[in-house]
């Protein structure tokens, strides 16, 4: 599909904040496949982080008048308009705020006089929290009134009633699609890259644990791998890093390889990272641990030797849910409001054998119960199976883990593009049934 971004914007600002939502749009639409355009004013140059799009400087830059404009103008915006679509043939045009501004009334009637001539899909996403007031003008009727055949995005379903107020249309007509924001946007490429492999912001529970790889076993790698183990056997989506350093030895490898890797969990559910990056054998880059850390939302830390740690710490400051080993003492000073405890292996540690009973009817009819006492692995299994449970709790009534997560997911670049084009293919089916 071919799509055009149309915008104002004779610069790029860092300081408006359309600017990051219009380069968002064109990166995640671009990344999916489709050929995209960034339309604007004739200053607007190049710039960085949009994909694969192309910016078009094809319109005029002129004087911004509230709630007027001059007839040449107008003629202008249209001709102009009109050409950068034979040029490029859009099949969808998002246009970012053209008719909504009080200082875009030249664009708002150029735009009412090209209606639906053109052919293609024309979206409008309204940033603004339009006003109140009966029109005045001719410029500020073409503001509270769509084009014949375009189509509204509001932000959300309050924007979109007060829209749907404004412009006299029922709700139903008017589509909402949030802007698009990512948690992605201010870390290293290295790490962004290894986020959209594995899906990070997707997922319910991300942990990045930074170890040795020759102290695995002082870390209670294995506790924490059956912690991910219980939490994927409950339905969720987990992913857990370990970036385990100073791994590049042969007898480290296959120590890993021989005692860490799970049955349960998939290639992209449990890695190490000195095997998923060979080139980081000896150690990830603190600065990309550091910015997968703060897009993980989990802390599962059962190492028996360590008090605190940089990696606990750096957690903490992230907002990760942390769960803390009641067998390693220290780390009781580092428990917070949310977070959780569990004796894991440690100095004091006890293994709680668990029983099971089994229900049999007999040859004499007579029912009889037989109980097993479930051996260490049996039972450990029942207690993280338990733990998993509350972390699963846990985090669902943790508002600002919820937030994030909802955030992440809802405003992702490319899950509001998916949304934008099956909001397309929706209006495109509409008009085809008008059509016919």
């Amino acid at each position: 599909m071919k799509i055009a971004i149309a915008t104002s914007f004779d610069s790029w600002r860092l300081s408006y904040s359309i600017c990051h939502v219009v380069k968002a749009h064109a990166r995640a639409l671009s990344a999916l496949g489709h050929t995209v355009q960034i339309w604007g004013e004739e200053h607007l140059g190049p710039t960085e982080d949009i994909g694969s799009a192309e910016v078009i400087p094809c319109f005029s830059l002129h004087t911004y008048r509230p709630d007027e404009a001059q007839p040449e103008d107008v003629a202008t915006k249209r001709r102009e308009i009109i050409a950068a679509f034979e040029q490029f043939k859009p099949d969808l045009i998002l246009a970012h705020d053209l008719i909504f501004q009080s200082s875009f009334v030249a664009y708002a009637e150029a735009l009412h006089g090209i209606g639906d001539s053109l052919g293609c899909l024309w979206f409008h996403l309204v940033h603004s929290n339009v006003g109140t007031g009966e029109p005045v003008t001719a410029g500020n009727r073409c503001r509270r009134s769509v084009p014949r055949g375009h189509a509204i995005l509001a932000l959300g379903p309050s924007h979109r009633d007060r829209l749907a107020r404004y412009y006299k249309h029922p709700p139903d007509d008017i589509m909402v699609c949030a802007n698009p924001c990512s948690l992605l946007s201010c870390i290293t490429p290295e790490a962004r890259v290894i986020a959209d492999e594995l899906r990070l912001l997707e997922r319910d529970f991300v942990q990045v644990y930074p170890v040795c790889g020759t102290r695995l076993a002082d870390k209670g790698m294995r506790w924490l791998i059956d912690t991910f183990d219980a939490l994927d056997r409950m339905g969720q989506d987990v992913c857990l890093i370990v970036a385990n350093a100073n791994s590049s030895t042969a007898h480290i490898r296959q120590d890993i390889q021989r005692n860490y890797h799970s049955r349960q969990l998939g290639k992209d559910a449990l890695i190490f990272s000195s095997e998923r990056w060979p080139q980081w054998a000896d150690g990830v880059p603190h600065s990309i641990v550091a910015d997968l850390v703060r897009l993980s939302n989990l802390f599962v830390f059962p190492s028996r030797s360590e008090a605190c740690s940089l990696a606990l710490a750096e957690a903490q400051a992230a907002g990760c849910l942390c769960v803390l080993n009641e067998n390693c003492t220290g780390q009781m000073d580092y428990r917070h409001q949310s977070a959780l405890t569990f004796p894991f292996d440690g100095v004091d540690f006890k293994v709680h054998f668990h029983t099971e009973e089994t229900t049999q009817i007999n040859q004499d009819g007579k029912v009889s119960v037989k109980t097993r006492v479930l051996d260490e692995q049996e039972s450990r299994t029942v207690e993280l199976d338990k733990l998993a449970a509350r972390i699963i709790s846990t985090a669902e009534q943790c508002q600002p883990l919820m937030a994030r997560r909802f955030a992440a997911r809802t405003y992702e670049p490319r899950a509001v593009a998916k949304h934008i084009l099956q909001l397309a293919g929706m209006a495109k089916g509409y008009q085809d049934a008008i059509a016919t």
